[in-house]
């Protein structure tokens, strides 16, 4: 872990507030970890830089479960191709953040991970779309039913000089493909 970029124990998340998505833009290796109100702990790893109010496509995105309905699992799920993954909102946008998404250009649908503010009267939920879970139902929580947040942590890990290598390549391809 190169850094805790957020905790919403320490740090405002809610309606009217953007220190979320402030502390987090413009970082990559982002791992956001959610811990719900029945102790079940998941989240999800995005390695691009992270904007706001845009999708990503990251094929190394995944969400993951640490815990769930008491028992610690430590199971991974990866992006199906063609999803998107990590969305950070803008005020005042009553989701804080998401991941997962057949279709960028909608954002009421295909979430696995959707996170509502604070002080929003919505609940976060979890539901299965965009990542490989292998036929495993409700396989983030355990449960698909809406959820309170108890607390949300950000960490940014740290990149090595083989990530760091490979990230300029792709960079580089991206650059070439947008000249022609």
């Amino acid at each position: 872990v190169k850094e805790m970029l957020f905790d919403s124990d320490k740090h405002k998340w809610s309606m009217n507030d953007n220190e979320f998505g402030t502390r987090i833009k413009g970082h990559r290796h982002v791992c956001i970890v959610i811990e719900d109100m029945n102790d079940n702990i998941f989240g999800g790893y995005c390695s691009k830089e992270i904007g706001i109010n845009k999708f990503h496509y990251d094929k190394k995105s995944f969400v993951f479960s640490l815990k769930r309905n008491g028992e610690y699992t430590m199971k991974k799920y990866l992006l199906k191709e063609g999803c998107y993954d990590l969305k950070v909102n803008r005020n005042p946008f009553k989701i804080l953040f998401r991941f997962g998404s057949e279709d960028k250009n909608n954002d009421y649908y295909y979430r696995d991970i959707c996170i509502h503010k604070k002080d929003s009267t919505n609940k976060s939920m979890c539901q299965q779309y965009s990542y490989e879970y292998n036929g495993e139902e409700n396989a983030l929580r355990g449960s698909s039913d809406d959820f309170d947040v108890k607390r949300i942590v950000v960490y940014e890990m740290e990149e090595t000089d083989k990530m760091k290598q490979q990230r300029e390549r792709e960079e580089q391809k991206e650059r070439e493909n947008d000249k022609t």
